[in-house]
């Protein structure tokens, strides 16, 4: 199980938010659209997510909106 998923396009600035929490103790994941959100939060359930607004193929309004729908717990 990962702690917390990082949802961002921009792949320099996920990756050093994801070594951070890394260093500092949490397992984390990255994925840099929504389809590829949808995919890994269909195979695990995180602790926490950090979204950012502004993706390739949605926003993160609308990812969140499919999250509470498909995820209500």
């Amino acid at each position: 199980m990962i702690d917390i998923l990082i949802i961002d396009d921009d792949a320099a600035l996920a990756e050093m938010v994801a070594l951070h929490l890394d260093d500092n103790g949490l397992k984390s994941t990255l994925a840099h659209t929504g389809a590829e959100a949808r995919e890994k939060l269909a195979a695990t359930k995180p602790k926490a997510i950090l979204l950012d607004q502004n993706l390739p193929d949605t926003t993160g309004l609308k990812l969140l909106g499919w999250l509470k729908e498909t995820h209500p717990n």
